[in-house]
């Protein structure tokens, strides 16, 4: 880069500067150079090829290296041998500028794999876990408050390729929170698909059941699996992912409760479906009704789908004892209530009870009404069909008679055709000379009376003899 005389004793002071830690004058030189001449400073280099940045974290001042990062240095630009500012930091155990160059808006007060995981800085993971002694002296797997190690916070937030270098630097699979989930638990609850994938491929165990969970603000709940989790904040995805790697649907947690009562609870029309079809319609018929309990208290502000999905696929109806179980814990109470005694139910929790209970009510005739009209119009169709039936089957009868009555007119016309044939051969036989003899009979006889005789006289005048 071309700088004048002026310009490049301002870029050697601010090297100086940044090596020495002085973030006084490093902000005063970088305020006189104004917004672009500060970027450039900021992007130049020494004959190393070294930025101000690399020479902060370099020399381990953490307040210059913060400085220079909020007036927008590059945390990854490297020297010339390749080198970036945290691998140098790293190396020389400077903890406070390794934490300083990886922490990112969300990231005060963890780790840095913690910081790396959740902001997907997979440069600085890279380079940080090449330095042997900073991994000796900061394990992958260490936690931060609440148990979670930064596997678990890369699964959470979806980030692959910190996830990947992760595992490939033997972070646990096993590790647990202080609630007792595993990164698989933290990545089913996060709707992470890739991250599920990537976990399962790695040996996670995909039944593990965590200790205790917090599975919704008002429930505490123990022994939930991931498909647990993965059935009450997810979607069907992750669900599948899970149940073809070999998660049970039927596993319960402490409480008794399925996948499908999850489910239930978050409404998910698909992952009910899934969950039906891969074996819990079984589970859900014979469970007194909780499953559709489940989806009329965490829906009854919605227009009752999964209730009606589970009921029609064969799941019990509740009774009021297994509405009022969903609906203390609903509210925060003891999830030992015993179904089969009486309570002097609090008001707020009988008028829920009630609501519930006439929200399922009207959703089930809502769908019994439709039938109705659909079987009034099925018996119009079948109605009318028959009609239709009668009519052909009497345009049948006709035609057949009409066929019937024509096959007698021919074999009729047949007969008669025989019967003149046989008279003509009977007529054809008769002799010849006897028909003649006949007519020559006839024809004397009738000359014979049809021509009067004549008188002859005698040539003397006399009456001519008659003849004898």
């Amino acid at each position: 880069m071309w700088l004048t005389r002026g310009a490049g004793r301002c870029l050697h002071a601010l090297h100086a500067a940044a090596a020495a830690g002085d973030a006084g004058a490093i902000q005063g030189l970088l305020d006189t150079a104004g917004a672009p001449g500060a970027a450039a400073l900021l992007r130049a280099v020494d004959g190393s090829g070294r930025t101000p940045l690399w020479l902060a974290a370099a020399g381990g001042h953490a307040a210059a290296v913060r400085l220079l990062l909020e007036r927008g240095a590059d945390r990854h630009a490297a020297a010339a041998d390749g080198s970036l500012p945290i691998s140098c930091a790293a190396r020389q155990g400077h903890a406070s500028v390794v934490q300083a160059l990886v922490e990112g808006r969300h990231c005060g007060g963890r780790t840095a794999w913690h910081c790396c995981a959740r902001t997907g800085d997979a440069t600085s993971a890279r380079a940080l876990l090449s330095e042997a002694s900073w991994v000796a002296a900061q394990p992958v797997d260490s936690k931060e408050d609440g148990g979670a190690t930064a596997l678990m916070v890369a699964a959470a937030a979806g980030q692959l390729d910190v996830l990947a270098l992760l595992l490939g630097a033997g972070a646990s699979l096993d590790a647990i929170d202080d609630d007792g989930w595993t990164a698989l638990h933290y990545a089913a609850s996060h709707y992470s698909p890739g991250a599920v994938q990537a976990l399962i491929r790695a040996g996670a165990d995909v039944n593990a059941a965590a200790g205790f969970n917090h599975i919704d603000d008002c429930d505490v709940e123990a022994r939930v699996t991931p498909l647990h989790l993965a059935a009450r904040y997810t979607d069907v995805e992750v669900l599948r992912l899970l149940i073809d790697s070999g998660a049970s649907v039927s596993q319960t947690a402490l409480s008794g409760r399925t996948a499908i009562d999850y489910a239930a609870r978050s409404c998910c029309l698909e992952s009910i479906r899934l969950l039906l079809a891969r074996g819990a319609d079984a589970l859900v018929a014979a469970d007194r009704g909780r499953a559709v309990a489940e989806a009329v208290v965490h829906g009854r502000k919605g227009d009752g789908a999964a209730a009606l999905l589970l009921v029609r696929s064969g799941a019990a109806t509740p009774g009021r004892n297994v509405m009022r179980k969903c609906v203390y814990v609903h509210c925060g109470y003891d999830d030992d209530f015993d179904e089969d005694e009486e309570y002097d139910d609090p008001p707020h929790v009988r008028d829920l009870v009630a609501d519930c209970l006439g929200k399922l009510g009207e959703w089930l005739a809502r769908p019994l009404r439709e039938d109705a009209c659909a079987r009034a119009g099925l018996q119009q169709l079948v109605v009318g069909a028959a009609a239709a039936g009668r009519r052909a089957q009497r345009e049948e009868r006709a035609a057949e008679e009409a066929a019937e009555r024509t096959a007698g007119l021919r074999a009729e016309a047949a007969a008669l055709e025989a019967r003149i044939a046989q008279a003509e051969a009977r007529l054809a036989s008769l002799p010849l000379c006897a028909c003649r003899k006949g007519r020559g009979r006839r024809a004397r006889v009738s000359r014979g009376t049809q021509q009067p005789r004549r008188r002859s006289r005698s040539p003397a005048g006399g009456r001519a003899s008659q003849p004898p």
